[in-house]
């Protein structure tokens, strides 16, 4: 299956899977109440609709602060060249059991130093 054939055949993602990436990519705002086992489920409905897509997205800005958030949420991924850890998005290709990934945004991880004894 092509890139473009993968991609038109994407899925859209359920009100539980969009929940919880809300809340993953806004911790600021949802995960105290969620750690205290608050019911959200109806504040993050109300964000989604009236802050996210009637605000932030309006314009170039709130989109890239928003895939920027969705960015550092994906799996990290090792530079075969360089060794360091990268969050990145980009075209995925899946050769000879390989995983391969062409990065069209990425964050490089900071690992925090190592105590030295």
């Amino acid at each position: 299956m092509s890139h473009i054939e993968k991609l038109k055949a994407a899925r859209r993602i359920t009100d539980l899977e969009l929940f919880d990436v809300i809340v993953a990519a806004y911790p600021e705002r949802f995960e105290a109440k969620e750690e205290a086992g608050d019911d959200i489920w109806d504040e993050v409905s109300e964000f989604v609709e009236n802050d996210l897509c009637a605000e932030l997205l309006q314009d170039e800005a709130g989109l890239r602060e928003f895939l920027g958030r969705i960015l550092l949420l994906t799996h990290p991924v090792g530079s075969p060249l360089s060794g360091k850890l990268f969050h990145a998005l980009g075209k995925v290709e899946i050769r000879d059991n390989a995983v391969m990934m062409l990065g069209g945004a990425k964050s490089e991880i900071n690992l925090p130093e190592k105590a030295t004894a």
